[in-house]
């Protein structure tokens, strides 16, 4: 069952696999998760961005620049083994990371009000 401390931290108390505790950064809170195609990366939703994180190197990444920081991710859809992200927010509608090129592209909806 996964947890998130007072630090921001994602810790799983129980499980069938050995698990670690490692954190994004404070104030940074984890969203949505997805497993990349290889087994060893996780994709995770944040309200900083697009994290991933290589279970054997303990290793974080975000994939997004400094001024796309201020989107919260809600969902996470990896395509193509892991080369290609798409992804919901609650700012800038849906966006596809693509790994190749390492750049974002955001589909904005019109919001209701």
């Amino acid at each position: 069952m996964p947890v998130i401390d007072k630090d921001s931290n994602f810790v799983t108390i129980q499980g069938a696999r050995p698990v670690k505790k490692f954190s994004l950064g404070k104030g940074i809170i984890a969203t949505s998760f997805a497993q990349a195609s290889d087994e060893r990366i996780v994709l995770i939703g944040t309200n900083k961005g697009l994290f991933e994180y290589d279970k054997r190197t303990g290793q974080s990444i975000n994939h997004f620049k400094d001024e796309e920081n201020k989107v919260t991710i809600t969902d996470i859809k990896s395509i193509n083994s892991g080369l290609l992200i798409w992804f919901s927010t609650l700012e800038k509608g849906i966006g596809k990371f693509s790994a190749i090129t390492n750049s974002t592209q955001f589909f904005k909806y019109p919001k209701k009000h």
